[in-house]
């Protein structure tokens, strides 16, 4: 199938041309204006990357737009940033740009190489002649690198570690190692196996941008493995497949709830060569998916050129739906969707252990545990905020520049459990967050929901069942929102803590405050809040939405349970949602399990 002839072709032509007059270039490396992503470069001015430099060279050689001496020139830019030194652990991987002297982020080696491996697996006759030595060497010893990976592998890390086999599997085969190759299929053998008994890890199977990079990762490892290992492809695909079906069951919507988005903002669309794959196709597609970068259009593009232009005929899904999906072991999110809105929740945060926060990096500030949306209007989530005089730092973060060098919730290099508990039912949830062991300095510490871009109006209703309910009145529906027991740092055991609503310009936010006073060290053995959420779905009347909201009660219950000692901020915590007599759903807290 030619360039032209084919969807896919045609748009990466069209974004290759348009990419052309915009693209600066350096000694074989396209400059950035503007400073990179890792530490050693965000004050820069600017900087020379590897992973936009692959993506253009395989883009232009399809497209036969590149001189072959300008080329080599490329290729020659981009082996200068790998690693070529035996004693380093990191012989054979990448610097991400020009200006490191050092690895600092060990992704740059998949990144770099994914359009170039793929360009020489599935096109290799458009490779010239001239090239195809230079790509060899790379490839050669990038092999000691993925070896390295695949043979203590971060088996949690699916999006990473799923690249870093099929990049050292394809290579092994196009370099006919067969000894790599081997090792490759064990490694495979055994991401495969610890994804279906225990699951994604820290779960970027509900990342609305790593569950691509995993897809593409998993591709390239079924067009690699040969016919004897037929077996281990169909697991492979299985799971690609549960990828592409959980994006096709949010459609073109940002996931609710999301582990690892950027969607600090709270958008509610996302546009992804995902979703054609999953069948999703929007009425104008072509318009939609222009918007996926460069490097993500070559590797599709090579990848699923045939599926990308006979994508499957996605049957209408029922409206409401619910679907539960297996994070990690007992983790799961929890999804709902309706005619207006969509409310989601994991049932526990972290969703595995030791990936809260560290110095350097951190799941919970890219994470979105709980968050609720109205269509065409905006995603809301809840986030922990902590202040230190004007210094803010919150979970998750106000923006990707604010927190990705700077990640935890605290400036202090020990931190305290953070933890989150929910339970969730169609379009009714209840919530339970946590710190636990805290000696930090701050002088303000809440947890909140974000609300951008409100336009709205908020009113208040004490309900007939002694809930004080707080309403948000969206253009299409209503949002019902109550802040349940807790432990604030002047309470010795959970009661009420009355919400604070702040609206400035468009932004609004629905505050329980732990602390406020004087910025010092604080010692508190726990913080904690409760919230219950109820997305009606639809705009209702004055009097229907006092009826709805008279039927709903709430039993929120701590208690001893006489086995073990329990101060009182450890004892157990029992919360169930009533509509009527019908319990909604309920969650049951032990602090010392979680």
């Amino acid at each position: 199938m030619s360039l032209f002839s084919s969807y896919a072709g045609r748009i990466l032509q069209e974004r290759f041309t348009a990419s052309i007059d915009s693209t600066e270039w350096d000694e074989g490396l396209i400059r950035t204006d503007g400073p990179g992503h890792t530490r050693a470069v965000s004050k820069l001015e600017r900087t020379h990357a590897g992973r936009p430099t692959a993506a253009y060279y395989a883009a232009a050689i399809l497209c036969g737009e590149l001189n072959e001496a300008f080329g080599s020139d490329i290729l020659q830019a981009l082996r200068s940033l790998q690693i070529a030194d035996e004693t380093s652990t990191y012989n054979g991987a990448f610097l991400w740009y020009r200006e490191e002297t050092q690895v600092s982020d060990s992704n740059a080696a998949f990144f770099t190489l994914m359009p170039l491996v793929c360009l020489a697996l599935c096109k290799p006759e458009a490779i010239p002649a001239g090239h195809r030595k230079q790509l060899e060497e790379m490839m050669r010893l990038a092999l000691r690198w993925f070896a390295r990976e695949t043979e203590h592998p971060s088996l949690y890390y699916p999006n990473k570690i799923v690249s870093d086999g099929a990049l050292y599997m394809a290579m092994a085969h196009l370099l006919e190692e067969n000894g790599h190759y081997e090792k490759a299929v064990r490694f495979f053998e055994r991401w495969s196996a610890y994804t279906t008994d225990r699951g994604w890890g820290w779960g970027e199977n509900i990342s609305p941008g790593y569950i691509r990079i995993v897809v593409t990762g998993l591709r390239l490892a079924c067009l690699t493995l040969r016919e004897e290992h037929a077996g281990l492809r169909e697991r492979l695909q299985a799971h690609m497949d549960t990828l592409l079906s959980y994006n096709a069951f949010h459609g073109d919507h940002e996931f609710v709830p999301a582990i690892r988005s950027y969607n600090f903002e709270g958008h509610t669309r996302q546009s992804s060569l995902m979703l054609r794959l999953a069948g999703v196709i929007d009425s104008d597609s072509a318009l939609l998916y222009r918007k996926e970068g460069l490097w993500n259009w070559i590797n599709f593009y090579l990848l699923f050129e045939r599926e990308l232009e006979l994508p499957p005929q996605q049957a209408a899904q029922p409206v409401p739906r619910e679907r539960k999906e297996h994070v990690f072991d007992g983790s799961y999110a929890t999804s709902w969707i309706g005619h207006h809105g969509r409310l989601g929740s994991l049932n526990r945060f972290p969703v595995i252990p030791g990936s809260y926060q560290w110095p350097t990096w951190g799941l919970a500030w890219q994470t979105f545990p709980v968050s609720f949306s109205v269509n065409e209007e905006q995603i809301s989530y809840l986030r922990w905020l902590i202040r230190e005089g004007d210094y803010v730092r919150s979970h998750p973060a106000k923006s990707y520049g604010d927190n990705y060098l700077s990640p935890a919730l605290f400036r202090e290099s020990y931190y305290p459990d953070i933890q989150l508990r929910s339970a969730q039912h169609e379009n009714a949830l209840v919530v339970v967050r946590s710190m636990s062991g805290i000696h930090h300095v701050f002088a303000e510490a809440a947890d909140e929901w974000m609300v951008k871009r409100f336009t709205g109006t908020v009113t208040s209703y004490e309900s007939g069942a002694g809930v004080s309910w707080i309403v948000l009145h969206f253009a299409a529906a209503d949002v019902a929102i109550a802040a349940l027991n807790g432990i604030s740092s002047d309470m010795r055991r959970r009661g009420t803590i009355k919400p604070e609503v702040e609206r400035e310009e468009d932004q609004l936010r629905i505050r329980q405050v732990l602390y406020r006073g004087e910025e010092t060290v604080h010692h508190f053995a726990r913080l904690e809040t409760g919230w219950a959420v109820v997305h009606f779905d639809r705009r209702l009347a004055g009097d229907e939405l006092h009826r709805r909201l008279d039927r709903l009660s709430i039993t929120d219950r701590s208690f001893q349970d006489g086995e073990v000692p329990r101060a009182a901020h450890d004892e157990l915590r029992e919360i169930r949602l009533f509509d009527g007599t019908d319990c909604l759903t309920e969650l049951r807290i032990d602090p010392y399990t979680l």
